[in-house]
């Protein structure tokens, strides 16, 4: 897999660069380029599955993987009170990830996706709608 570049580059050698979507096109084209990204989306809602179980039944809902790279375990989360929550379980977590499934995971880092909050109340809504037709 080739490296990154992280370093600035001129806006002028980016403009002339071929569009994301043409980059995007072209990747996909590839059959081992795809079938890479389907394996790694196949595992991370696997892998999604068991950090729910793991969690309390609180965090649950408010907490999702959002990837594994390098043995880092990326978690999103709603906002920040759900974090401190999930601070205090990352230690029991990490551990049991370590002896289930995951024995090289190094780390979890956590962020915050409000967006979470949102996909959580539209949810919400979308069921006590449902409720209510079938009254």
């Amino acid at each position: 897999m080739p490296k990154r570049q992280s370093r600035p580059q001129r806006l002028n050698i980016l403009l002339q660069k071929e569009s994301q979507e043409d980059r995007l096109e072209e990747l996909l084209s590839q059959p081992d380029q795809t079938k890479n990204i389907e394996q790694h989306a196949i595992g991370l809602l696997k892998l999604n599955a068991v950090v729910k179980k793991l969690l309390s039944p609180p965090l649950q809902p408010w907490c999702r993987v959002a990837n594994y790279r390098q043995n880092i375990l990326v978690l999103d989360i709603a906002n920040g009170s759900w974090m401190m929550r999930l601070r205090y379980e990352q230690l029991n977590l990490l551990s049991a990830l370590r002896k289930q499934i995951l024995p090289s995971l190094c780390s979890i880092h956590i962020r915050i996706n409000p967006i979470l909050m949102l996909e959580f109340h539209n949810t919400k809504q979308k069921l006590e709608g449902m409720k209510k037709r079938n009254r």
